[in-house]
This record gives C-alpha cells, sequence and structure tokens, in this order.
C-alpha cells in the first residue's frame, strides 16, 4: 500500500441524519437522501464516535501442552455515540422513546468543499442515554449511544461509502 496523503481525514464538516427504520438507504454518494430524512441538528464540538466494537472471545486450548485447539468467532457489536446539542421537540424524542428503531446516515467532509462521505446504520437502537445537564455553565445536552443491529434487507449492519481514489463512482465497504 503507497502513501496517500489524501485519504488522511477529520471530520471538519457533516451532518447525521434519521429516519424511522426501513426508510430507503442511499445507495451510493450521489443520490439524495429520502426526504424521511431528517437532519437531528447541532451535536456537541466533540462530534461523534463510532465503535466497530470487533472482539473474539479467547481460544480454546487443549492440554497438556496448552496447544489452541478452537478459536471462537469474532462479534460484531457495533455502537455510535453523540451528544445532542439542540433541545428541542426532535431531540427529545431521541430521549424518551428509546424503544423505536431509527436508520442513521453520517455525511462528512474533510473540508466544506471536498468530497462526501457517507457512513449508513440501516438498524439501530438507542441502548443509552447521558444525563441532561441544567446548570448556567453547560450546554443542556444528553448524550446518546445507539447499537447498530444487521439490517437483512440492507445486507449489512454499517456500511462505509467513499469515493473511488481514481476519482470515478465511489466504493462500498459493508459490513
Amino acid at each position: 500500500m503507497a502513501f496517500d496523503t489524501s485519504t488522511v481525514l477529520q471530520a471538519y464538516d457533516g451532518e447525521l441524519f434519521s429516519a424511522g427504520y426501513g426508510v430507503a438507504l442511499p445507495p451510493d454518494l450521489t443520490t439524495a437522501l429520502d426526504p424521511l430524512f431528517l437532519g437531528v441538528g447541532w451535536i456537541t464540538e466533540d462530534g461523534l464516535v463510532f465503535d466497530p466494537a470487533l472482539s473474539s472471545e479467547d481460544a480454546i486450548k487443549g492440554w497438556p501442552r496448552g496447544e489452541i485447539l478452537l478459536k471462537p468467532a469474532s462479534t460484531l457489536e457495533p455502537t455510535f455515540q453523540f451528544s445532542l446539542a439542540q433541545h428541542d421537540t426532535t431531540t427529545l424524542d431521541w430521549i424518551v422513546d428509546p424503544s423505536r428503531q431509527l436508520s442513521l446516515v453520517l455525511e462528512y467532509r474533510a473540508t466544506p468543499t471536498s468530497d462526501t462521505y457517507r457512513l449508513v446504520l440501516p438498524k439501530v437502537k438507542i441502548s443509552e442515554s447521558g444525563e441532561m445537564p441544567f446548570n448556567i455553565s453547560d450546554l443542556i445536552s444528553t448524550e446518546i449511544t445507539v447499537s447498530c443491529e444487521r439490517d437483512d434487507v440492507a445486507g449489512y449492519t454499517f456500511a462505509f461509502i467513499i469515493p473511488d481514489p481514481s476519482g470515478v463512482g465511489f466504493i462500498m465497504k459493508s459490513y
């Protein structure tokens, strides 16, 4: 693999969109999002954190020499975390209705004018919400963690859609 500084990114600009589970997902970088995907709004300056959470169990070893007999399969339990900075009916729904299933699309760019990238989470559920501070020094914000599930219709748990380095089209890496 050659060194390529054009693939070194910082998520300088972007937006998070959500829709009810089952809304048509974007198949590429240029197709407009379904109108049912709505912008989540302001998120705190810490941004968003995606954790693929790939883990594996310890190998099963045999007696007497401790040789590895079996390696259990790895598991993928991705989560997505962010803090809602806006305080409106949309954000309050995130906090008070954790049972609903959603689809999320994060669009991000290295600069406001550079290529757009997408992270598509077709099926998520709110798994945790944090405290909401009410004081004179902090935003009234709430940390949200969503757990990602495999969507059999989409055929993946999450997907990155990125520009093709050749400059033509896009590459979709789904997991």
